[in-house]
């Protein structure tokens, strides 16, 4: 009944996704980031069942899969070819440095980060395993029950919400304050702004590479305990400012990262 009054009527649905849909989604995405570095819950079991729930109003079966890449990205750091989160040259060739195209790519981006993973080859991929299969049907049987009990109304709700989380939106360039370069000298940025409060801390994202086994909780304290590393590195304050900057500025774009190359996979 909550989420049938949420949603609303037709005319509602976009804007109420927007705000409300995509906070609470991107909070789950970033719990998922805890339970991937098993900080969200004492054990490995207890944190993988937490995916699993914590994917649920997500809609897609995704959390399995962002496990296992993103594990990757922390081993691979900005390495061209084995970095799931450097974008492929199809995406440079294809987006651009028109703001159009970037804004195009950021609604895009769930399904375009997906398609990036063909790069990979079969040893890479996640395993199909038990927490794989649970993924799917956790998810396929929330689906239905949403559709039976509720409408196809609140499907798109939740679809949409899913989809601006990570996408056109303030806390969708999150994804670009973390690793897209605005210092030609410096691989990651945090971002110590009011958003943190709703995320998790995930904008402490130098502090979380350094040590990932850091829970969210204790980050701005080890911040505070080595002032000395932080303070001088660049930093945001917005990601609405990120947000902005990434679409208009034609200089700002796909290809501002700071990489190294890796020569042990093939890139599309």
């Amino acid at each position: 009944e909550m989420l049938r009054s949420l949603v609303g009527s037709e005319m509602c649905i976009r804007d109420r996704c927007y705000t409300l849909g995509a906070t609470q989604d991107h909070a789950m995405w970033v719990l998922i980031h805890e339970c991937t570095h098993n900080t969200a819950l004492p054990s490995l079991r207890g944190n993988l069942f937490l995916h699993w729930i914590a994917n649920i109003p997500i809609i897609f079966p995704s959390t399995i899969s962002f496990r296992h890449y993103h594990l990757m990205h922390h081993s691979y750091l900005n390495e061209t070819y084995n970095d799931p989160d450097i974008p492929g040259i199809w995406e440079n060739r294809i987006f651009g440095r028109s703001a159009i195209g970037k804004a195009t790519w950021l609604l895009l981006f769930p399904l375009l980060q997906g398609l990036r993973l063909d790069r990979f080859q079969e040893g890479s991929r996640p395993k199909f395993d038990f927490w794989l299969i649970g993924n799917f049907v956790v998810q396929i049987v929330y689906v239905a029950w949403i559709y039976y009990v509720m409408g196809w109304m609140s499907l798109i709700y939740l679809s949409l919400s899913s989809i601006f989380a990570i996408g056109l939106h303030p806390l969708g360039a999150r994804w670009i304050a973390e690793h897209y370069a605005v210092d030609p000298n410096q691989e990651t940025y945090s971002y110590y702004g009011i958003a943190n409060r709703i995320s998790f801390n995930i904008g402490y994202h130098n502090e979380h590479h350094d040590i990932p086994s850091v829970p969210w909780s204790r980050l701005p304290q080890l911040k505070k305990l080595a002032p000395e590393f932080y303070t001088p590195l660049v930093s945001h304050n917005s990601y609405l400012s990120v947000l902005k900057r990434f679409i208009f500025d034609p200089n700002f774009t796909l290809q501002s990262r700071v990489v190294r190359v890796s020569l042990s996979r093939r890139d599309k």
